[in-house]
């Protein structure tokens, strides 16, 4: 059963934002909450500093800045619930290097585009699954 992801509209807008505010390069980030069965619900989201030596086409998360998010949202009694990231050039969806990469197979992967599209996945083993994404008002 494919997963579906609750978060608010702030928490796109601030997705959104973050991604095009560096439309050039991928930007990326943390989503923190919890599953209610096979629904994601968002509870905060982090953007956190890409370190990839080429952001044009790859991203890497700061693992200082992922590190001390994941234990703040352990404090709160959440996971990683996303991850997302953004392709400058598209399509919204798992390039061969996403999937290969994909080693959170909980979390949803969220991807991003600079003109404002954003679909949500998940990988898992190889396989890519389009979640169902819910938006909420704030």
């Amino acid at each position: 059963m494919a997963a579906v992801l609750k978060m608010s509209d702030s928490h796109q807008k601030f997705i959104l934002d973050h991604i095009q505010s560096r439309p050039e390069e991928e930007v990326c980030g943390l989503v923190g909450g919890y599953w209610q069965g096979h629904t994601a619900v968002a509870q905060q989201v982090v953007a956190i500093d890409n370190i990839s030596a080429a952001p044009a086409i790859s991203y890497r998360m700061h693992p200082q800045m992922q590190i001390e998010t994941m234990l703040a949202f352990d404090r709160r009694g959440w996971q990683v619930v996303a991850i997302y990231h953004s392709h400058p050039h598209g399509p919204a969806v798992p390039s061969p290097t996403d999937i290969d990469e994909a080693y959170y197979s909980d979390a949803v992967y969220l991807i991003g585009l600079p003109e404002g599209e954003l679909k949500a996945w998940q990988i898992r083993r190889g396989k890519t699954i389009e979640v169902t994404l819910i938006l909420s008002s704030s």
